[in-house]
């Protein structure tokens, strides 16, 4: 009882999907939409099976028929019903159909002396079954792992030239699939002899017209439409001609399906064992670009028809779908098929989207595979050529022709090699130079790459350290001494170079004074590699030849690892210097050159008054200010202002140093601002009225001057001229640090 209770959801809504699409206004338009693709998906069937099985193979054309068909009705069959859109329509490849027909060709060649006929046939359908289930494992694999994003990162005009190099061999595939003739430069003059070239040029004429007419009328009728219109000439051609339909099938004007029954056969185990096995591992490089291919054709369909439905598909469940249907076609003798954008975007064109159009499509296929192999022998071979003819024309017209107005000229000249290379030597040659190139013109384009995101001087940008005002103008005048480079990105070969030689620049640099420090910033790095290493080894020769100080900040651990394994320096003071942040290295590099000026981090005999005059020179009388200020003497690592407290007062520094810090999540503290002698804290809280954002906490024993809100309140009630003269003072000290704050963006944005 449990498990029909269970079941019960799943047979509801199974009745609820058949009630709803049986409805009148549902099911015409599923039936009309089903009828058009069902045709459509038999003749690009059949069109596929003449081009892999022609030539030596074309005696098995019936096989091949089977073969594809039973792609499209598996292949079909499952797709139509996992896939994530309901209206998708699965179909044998055009892109993997000319890798078929190469490995076909090949495997017919490469036979030994002595193999049978029925042999070579065995050997080709295993490798057929082989190509299909592997690339539906590697597709169900990268769908159930989440991977499928991974095949996005396979640069465009690597893509663009396998689609390129598809066109081209369904192009020469349908000239041999015509007239039973491979195209090469021996066979070339001989396609156009009359008894030849009367084979293809009826082909010809029709894929040109198709052409012509499918880019200037942009309606889903018109193929359909168009074949219709040739199969109806091609017979009045015969008629006018007087010639027979016996006549025109034996003459290779119309297919031959052997007998009229049905074309499936049961495929067994013992005959795959009759198939050479060594012959199929000879084309497994070609095998392996199936795979590759196919995983990417799936993801290109599902995200242009994500892009025509107005759909957002699930691409790893498209995966998933495409490769079990791939699977199930494979074991049963079939070859690739998954998701046909062109024949899907018929059903949406029409205004249909259901699960039923795809299995009106199987049904169909299945009716031919089992019942109707005598209605095919009808249906004219130029027509099927000139089919394949016009899918090739219309993949070297997009991924030729159309992107070369989207892409830039080299990565357009990548599409060229990649095309070349495919249509001289086969796809896994196409495959390995189209990504070796790729990796080539990304490199030359990376490389180009500035890897500082900013250049700055010591001048413009300061440490969080709030100097006496002498100190700042020291810092101000002799801050170029100090180069900062704030580097991103991975820093590899190429750009490491134009790393180093922007430093070197900047010592030969006669306009700057003589350079101290070169401080690099890898706060948002990445990585790097040994060749970065060996230009930052130069640069540091380059640092004891010119007399300046390497100073390195925000290291992470494995970079610091790559440069002792590379024996960079030793990071300590008589090599490099390691901060663990920029601001620390800075105010460093800012200690060394006061230091050098002989005014320290300190200036002794000097009072608070003394500070508060160069702060902001002839505005503030101490004398009146100081009976409203309360002189505290406190130790090390006491609590000024506590981060969260009410601000009830703000300190003036005669003496000392104090850190602001405030803690984060976790516990863990960061330093804000360093601050010494000459400098206010807690002015923001008190003007403002809110609680501390930051603590300020004393670095050394420290004489400090308090100014309480209270005593604030007195001073603006009993003297308020004096609090007017103060209050001018806070804004006129406020502004100046704003000023330098706004200084220091701007050479940022610059």
């Amino acid at each position: 009882m449990e498990s029909h209770a269970k079941a019960r959801p799943n047979e509801i809504r199974l009745v609820s999907w058949l009630k709803e699409e049986f409805q009148p206004t549902r099911l015409i338009p599923n039936l009309v939409s089903g009828a058009v693709t069902a045709v459509l998906t038999i003749i690009e069937s059949v069109s596929y099976a003449a081009l892999i099985f022609s030539g030596a193979m074309a005696a098995h054309i019936s096989t091949g028929i089977a073969v594809t068909l039973t792609a499209a009705a598996v292949a079909g069959l499952v797709m139509s019903m996992t896939s994530s859109y309901p209206g998708t329509i699965a179909v044998p490849q055009n892109k993997i159909a000319p890798i078929l027909a190469l490995i076909a060709a090949a495997i017919a060649a490469t036979m030994p002396e002595g193999a049978s006929d029925q042999q070579t046939l065995l050997t080709v359908i295993a490798a057929v079954v082989v190509s299909s289930v592997a690339a539906g494992l590697f597709m169900t694999a990268l769908g159930t792992f989440g991977l499928g994003g991974l095949i996005r990162f396979i640069p465009y005009p690597v893509i663009a030239g396998f689609l390129a190099g598809t066109g081209w061999l369904l192009l020469l595939g349908s000239i041999k699939a015509m007239t039973g003739t491979a195209v090469t430069v021996s066979s070339l003059p001989g396609l156009f002899e009359t008894s030849v070239f009367i084979k293809w040029l009826p082909g010809l004429l029709f894929a040109v017209t198709a052409f012509i007419l499918m880019g200037r009328v942009k309606h889903f009728l018109v193929m359909p439409a168009l074949l219709t219109a040739a199969v109806i000439l091609f017979y009045a051609v015969l008629l006018l001609t007087g010639t027979s339909v016996h006549e025109a099938r034996e003459a290779g004007w119309l297919i031959h399906t052997g007998s009229g029954g049905g074309l499936w056969k049961f495929l067994t185990v013992k005959s795959l064992l009759q198939a050479n096995w060594s012959v199929i591992f000879q084309q497994a490089g070609s095998i392996a670009s199936i795979l590759l291919i196919s995983a990417v054709a799936v993801l290109l369909n599902s995200s242009a028809l994500e892009l025509s439905s107005k759909q957002d598909l699930d691409l790893d469940r498209e995966l998933k779908s495409a490769g079990m249907a791939n699977i199930a076609t494979g074991l049963a003798g079939g070859m690739i098929g998954f998701t046909s954008l062109t024949i899907t975007g018929l059903g949406l064109k029409m205004g249909v989207k259901s699960r039923l159009v795809g299995l009106i499509t199987v049904a169909a296929c299945l009716a031919v595979l089992f019942l109707g192999a005598g209605v095919l022998s009808f249906f004219p071979e130029p027509i099927i050529g000139g089919l394949l003819m016009f899918l090739g024309m219309e993949f070297l017209s997009e991924w030729v022709f159309s992107t070369r107005h989207e892409l830039p000229f080299s990565d357009w000249i990548i599409v060229l090699v990649i095309l070349s290379v495919v249509g001289l030597f086969g796809f896994l040659h196409g495959v390995m130079i189209g990504i070796i190139a790729a990796i080539i013109m990304f490199v030359l384009n990376y490389s180009r790459i500035n890897v500082v995101k900013h250049e700055l001087a010591g001048t413009h940008h300061h440490s969080n350290v709030d100097r006496q005002p002498r100190q700042q103008k020291i810092l101000q005048s002799r801050g170029d001494q100090v180069y900062i480079l704030k580097l991103h990105g991975y820093i590899f070969f190429g750009t490491a170079n134009t790393l180093l030689n922007q430093v070197r620049q900047r010592v030969t640099d006669e306009g700057l004074g003589p350079l101290r420090f070169a401080l690099l910033d890898f706060r948002e790095v990445s990585g790097i590699d040994s060749s970065a290493v060996i230009s930052l080894i130069k640069m540091n020769q380059l640092a004891a030849k010119s007399d300046f100080k390497m100073i390195f900040t925000h290291l992470p651990d494995t970079i610091r690892m790559q440069m002792g394994k590379g024996k960079l320096c030793e990071l300590d003071d008589q090599g490099c210097l390691d901060f663990p942040d920029i601001d620390h290295g800075i105010e460093w590099c800012e200690d060394q050159i006061l230091e050098s000026e002989g005014l320290g981090q300190t200036i002794e005999g000097l009072t608070l008054a003394d500070y508060l005059e160069e702060l902001v020179p002839g505005v503030l009388d101490y004398a009146k200010l100081e009976k409203y200020l309360e002189r505290v003497e406190v130790p090390e690592d006491h609590h000024l202002l506590r981060q969260g407290d009410l601000s009830e007062d703000l300190f003036f520094i005669e003496s000392g140093q104090v850190s602001v810090r405030i803690e984060v999540a976790g516990g863990e503290i960061l330093r804000l601002r360093k601050m010494g002698a000459g400098t206010v804290v807690g002015e923001l809280g008190l003007y403002l009225n809110q609680a501390r954002t930051a603590s300020v906490v004393t670095r050394e024993p420290s004489v400090v001057y308090r100014l309480t809100r209270k005593s604030l309140e007195t001073m603006e009630e009993k003297n308020p001229q004096t609090a007017a003269v103060f209050h001018r003072f806070m804004v006129r000290f406020l502004a100046q640090r704003l000023i330098n704050t706004d200084n220091t963006l701007k050479t940022l944005l610059e």
